[in-house]
């Protein structure tokens, strides 16, 4: 029974090779074409953009302190906002059709390489509208954005017709790829620093803040350390069982993976440093409110005394301050 099936699997794919061997001699374009692909970005990038003239108008028209924002700020909200749906949907996508291929290694079937492709195509059109549409990117962002691009190209340039032995390669890649696909809580704590007033809203702010950078922390390390287990059966093999596009992997891929790890935790530290801050900023307006309650009391408890003597008012302000006093370290923490 199993040598009928895999003969029956050999000529399935002997038809289906056949089969697209004669479309492409007269000249159909299939999903497993590169000019589908690339016909495919072109629409997904002008999309992005009609996509994101409509967020910054229902910004304009929602938001009020939108307007007062830099064009700089505008435009990264609007890119904030697209890459929270986009990351979302190719994290989907990765879980519908690349679950058997990262949890237990299996081979794919044609509708999960489809499903996968489309992941593929939606984040390298992200990445590739923002690289353009952001007025200045920071050096580690641009990084950030060509390794995803890259390896994505590299790993999936033979996607649909690839050799059984690329199939753990493919596996790395789609797991690596969770790096750029787990980021929407990143993106959502940018959006909010951005449209919401700190004063009024300093506490939420600091949380999400907070949560941002813990989980950062922990999906990316989690992630890098899951790579690189996938990685290790690579190196330890002998190099004469790997062809030329398992060898590129073999050595690429660790500085890839380290380059990665590096800006993940760049991001990381920076949502830790806004949450600290907004912790101060918490801790200034608790100091404002004691010292205001303080002087009320002081008010209320002297100045209302008329019946004591100008050294019985000063001893009686001096003690009521005494009373409310708190050490510094009260207040603001290491």
């Amino acid at each position: 029974m199993k040598h009928l099936f895999e003969h029956t699997h050999t000529a399935s794919m002997q038809d289906q090779t056949r089969l697209a061997k004669a479309c492409q001699d007269r000249g159909y374009v299939s999903i497993h074409n590169t000019e589908f692909v690339a016909a495919n970005v072109f629409v997904l990038f002008l999309g992005t953009w009609a996509l994101s003239l409509a967020l910054d108008t229902a910004l304009r028209t929602i938001k009020k302190g939108y307007e007062r924002l830099s064009i700089y700020h505008q435009r990264n909200c609007v890119t904030y906002i697209i890459e929270i749906m986009y990351t979302s949907i190719v994290f989907l996508l990765q879980l519908k059709y690349g679950f058997s291929l990262m949890f237990y290694g299996e081979t794919n079937t044609m509708e999960e390489k489809k499903g996968l492709s489309y992941a593929a195509v939606l984040l390298t059109g992200l990445y590739s509208f923002e690289l353009a549409y952001r007025l200045q990117t920071h050096w580690q962002l641009a990084v950030h954005h060509l390794i995803a691009i890259g390896v994505l190209l590299v790993a999936f340039y033979n996607w649909f017709d690839y050799p059984d032995q690329a199939l753990p390669v493919i596996r790395m890649c789609c797991v690596f790829v969770l790096h750029a696909s787990t980021e929407q809580l990143c993106f959502l704590a940018l959006l909010l620093h951005r449209l919401l007033d700190h004063h009024q809203y300093t506490n939420l702010l600091r949380h999400i803040h907070l949560f941002a950078a813990l989980s950062s922390y922990v999906l990316k390390t989690t992630i890098c350390i899951i790579t690189w287990i996938l990685w290790l059966p690579f190196f330890l093999q002998p190099q004469d069982k790997y062809n030329s596009y398992i060898w590129f992997w073999r050595w690429v891929f660790p500085v890839l993976n380290f380059v990665m790890l590096f800006v993940q935790w760049w991001a990381s530290t920076i949502f830790w440093s806004l949450s600290r801050r907004f912790q101060k900023m918490m801790i200034r307006e608790e100091d404002a409110d004691v010292l205001r309650y303080k002087n009320q009391m002081r008010k209320s408890l002297v100045f209302s005394t008329v019946d004591v003597s100008d050294l019985d008012r000063r001893k009686l302000q001096q003690h009521v301050y005494r009373s409310f006093e708190k050490p510094r370290s009260h207040y603001i923490t290491n």
